[in-house]
């Protein structure tokens, strides 16, 4: 799997998130998941999982349609969402800036991970303004497509229906072929691999979202804990996010999204 190499690439990426999202510099989303396996042999704790399980973490990062743009795969299951991310290549090389990203690019995340000058999460606070709730809903709807990307993945490939019972490099493996196969059936199959129904579809006239068919099967990879030690978000973060959430309030304002949180 390669990551997109040029400014180019990532601006195609970027249109798409516009287009079908409505959420503009976004160059994905972001999210983790735990991928049960047996006990490895010799290990203690540490890849024992909130859920009681043992787990390895599987983090991407996924595009407008589904597709896996990075995948970082093996972190060991006692890990949240933010550590993983902080300890990746993909934030090292956002960090060095080596992935010739746009300017003023964004990715999307949930809670879990930390507010930074290029990782947008929700407003967490209570008593949200209807701004503030806007911009969640927002970034919920262009973060739904990593939730629908993992949901795909353990829905299609029946290896995650159950632990995984093989040493733990073999583990890594498999996962990883199974997101480049995702893609490469996104790309050739497209239409049967992810027919009609299979995804989230939000009705923009009544603001009702519809479940894809892969939240109704047994399978689902669990999703991570948060990191509550997480530090604090810079002021140039928060300042950008405010500048988003006036901006989807104002110029950049759908007709649907009042009706989509309840205003009207």
């Amino acid at each position: 799997m390669e990551v997109p190499s040029t400014t180019r690439e990532w601006e195609n990426i970027q249109r798409s998130f516009d287009v079908k999202w409505n959420f503009p510099s976004c160059c994905g989303a972001l999210d983790g998941k735990h991928v049960a396996i047996k006990r490895p042999p010799g290990s203690s704790s540490e890849f024992f999982n909130y859920k009681g399980g043992y787990s390895i973490i599987l983090l991407a990062l996924v595009d407008a349609d589904y597709s896996f743009l990075y995948i970082d795969v093996g972190s060991n299951g006692r890990a949240n969402d933010s550590s993983v991310y902080r300890l990746s290549s993909l934030k090292r090389a956002m960090d060095s800036n080596q992935l010739n990203w746009p300017n003023d690019y964004v990715i999307v995340a949930d809670d879990a991970f930390p507010l930074s000058i290029n990782v947008m999460k929700p407003y967490s606070k209570r008593n949200l303004t209807l701004e503030e709730r806007l911009f969640n809903y927002r970034l919920s709807r262009a973060r739904r497509v990593v939730e629908n990307a993992f949901g795909i993945l353990a829905s299609r490939f029946r290896i995650f229906e159950k632990s995984i019972d093989l040493n733990l490099p073999t583990v890594d493996l498999i996962v990883q072929c199974t997101c480049i196969l995702h893609n490469w059936f996104r790309t050739t199959s497209s239409t049967t691999y992810l027919e009609k129904g299979s995804v989230d579809f939000e009705d923009t006239e009544t603001g009702v979202i519809h479940p894809g068919r892969w939240r109704s099967t047994p399978t689902s990879l669990p999703s991570l804990t948060v990191d509550r030690s997480t530090n604090p978000s810079s002021k140039s973060a928060s300042d950008k996010r405010d500048k988003l959430a006036t901006y989807f309030i104002g110029p950049g304002s759908v007709p649907w999204q009042k009706q989509s949180i309840g205003f009207e």
